[in-house]
């Protein structure tokens, strides 16, 4: 399966599902699935809202699942002010 942060970065940008599917050429119904990871983009989808988003397809679409790391760090600070280091 073929894990994204598709919604995060589309939420991101102050976009609905709807004008995301208008301007991709990609039903809504099509994002809805793809965000919630019930289906595998086609290599063609990925394309279009990568387009749309201005992204690459590795930063929305991923082989493994972040979905939870990235709700873990979500609004997180990286730099310890404690030592004025990052974590990573």
């Amino acid at each position: 399966m073929i894990n994204n942060i598709l919604k995060y970065i589309r939420e991101e940008r102050g976009m609905s599902k709807s004008e995301l599917s208008r301007r991709s050429g990609i039903s809504r119904i099509t994002i809805t699935k793809i965000e919630a990871n019930i289906t595998n983009p086609k290599a063609t989808t990925i394309s279009s809202i990568c387009k749309v988003l201005n992204k690459n397809p590795s930063e929305i679409f991923f082989t493994q699942d972040v979905n939870h790391e990235l709700q873990r760090w979500e609004g997180h600070d990286f730099n310890d002010s404690r030592t004025g280091t990052s974590e990573y």
